[in-house]
């Protein structure tokens, strides 16, 4: 039987070959972007691949091959790629002009929808990619509430605002709770005394630290499914 590292460079070998246009880019990227990439959740090695075009649920890459997208760009594309009705309107709507710096009537529409299909929502505040709208989300709570600290769960990812890049990937031998770990360089060391980190799925133990800081803690922040973590869903667990 083949050992992993055998199977491992066949498999590389074959997406080397599969892969030139691929591998052609990314080396001209390296040339002007920093890593030769914008999103380093794209990123994988030996280099990632260029996508030319999108169809439904397909993808089809610079060489030519296709292949069946489970992803939709992190789950934001639920329509699939290219439906002809969205294009149409993207078509319509770029001819009329694209950013206006000024209120439209489309977002008043599209708010309109949303809290009429999702009672828990009240208002919406639309942004520019999930990173954005964690900010402000935590923003807004810390200036309501009037405190500082705010809880996540270990492993949970909730984009790149340096609040919330605290145990995202702690490793086995991560801090004892409520005890964060920064991310990686870059991030101030003194988020670790605003960012509390709790056990996914231990409502217990979470419930207790909810308690112990309840007249500093301005939000809880945490995902219904674990996705860095390796899609992990939240339990239904009712405490006594």
């Amino acid at each position: 039987m083949d050992s992993v590292e055998a199977v491992r460079t066949g498999i590389e070998a074959t997406y080397r070959e599969r892969t030139g246009q691929s591998r052609a880019l990314y080396q001209r990227a390296l040339r002007s972007l920093p890593g030769g990439h914008t999103r380093s959740t794209t990123f994988y090695r030996p280099y990632p691949t260029f996508m030319e075009r999108g169809a439904g649920c397909h993808l089809i890459d610079v060489d030519g091959n296709q292949y069946v997208d489970f992803l939709n760009n992190y789950t934001a594309l639920v329509h699939g790629h290219a439906h002809p009705q969205i294009t149409a309107a993207i078509a319509r709507q770029a001819a009329r002009g694209t950013g206006y710096a000024a209120p439209v009537e489309v977002q008043v529409v599209l708010a309109d929808v949303i809290t009429a299909r999702v009672p828990s929502v009240e208002q919406v505040r639309f942004a520019n990619s999930g990173t954005e709208g964690v900010l402000n989300a935590l923003r807004a709570a810390r200036a309501f509430t009037g405190r500082t600290k705010i809880l996540k769960m270990e492993g949970g990812y909730h984009g790149t605002y340096d609040a919330v890049e605290v145990s995202v990937d702690p490793g086995p031998a991560g801090p004892p709770w409520p005890q964060g770990r920064p991310e990686g360089p870059g991030l101030s060391a003194g988020l670790t005394g605003e960012v509390l980190v709790a056990p996914f799925n231990r409502l217990t133990e979470t419930a207790e630290l909810i308690h112990r800081h309840r007249e500093r803690l301005a939000a809880v922040i945490v995902e219904p499914m674990m996705g860095v973590a390796g899609m992990i869903p939240a339990e239904i667990v009712i405490l006594e």
